[in-house]
């Protein structure tokens, strides 16, 4: 199945991490009693109005940082979904920072 972050945590912004992967765990044992696994996870970022007009592109550091840390959250996720693929829907501008924050973030950086 395919996911965005917030599909599969709903209500993720007002979660800390430990909150999220605890409940991207419980998404994953629903998929294993039903035989799915998730293919990949996206993190939804032109809905929320901190990150509609490009996240890592912001002229505003807070929203940029927002950006980071809800991509970060979402890596959360996609490695509690057994290791899910992190697709990166995001626009071009935004598409090298998001590699290099994803690679930071497995890397424990």
């Amino acid at each position: 199945m395919q996911f965005h972050d917030d599909d599969a945590v709903p209500d993720m912004n007002d979660l800390k991490g430990d909150q999220i992967i605890a409940k991207a765990g419980q998404v994953k044992k629903t998929l294993d009693a039903e035989g799915l696994a998730a293919e990949f996870v996206a993190p939804r970022l032109w809905e929320d109005e901190r990150t509609i007009d490009g996240g890592y592109t912001s002229n505003d550091p807070a929203c940029r940082e927002f950006a980071k840390e809800r991509s970060r959250r979402c890596i959360d996720i996609a490695n509690a979904l057994d290791k899910a693929a992190v697709e990166k829907l995001v626009g071009q501008r935004d598409y090298e920072e998001l590699e290099i924050l994803i690679i930071n973030h497995l890397m424990g950086k």
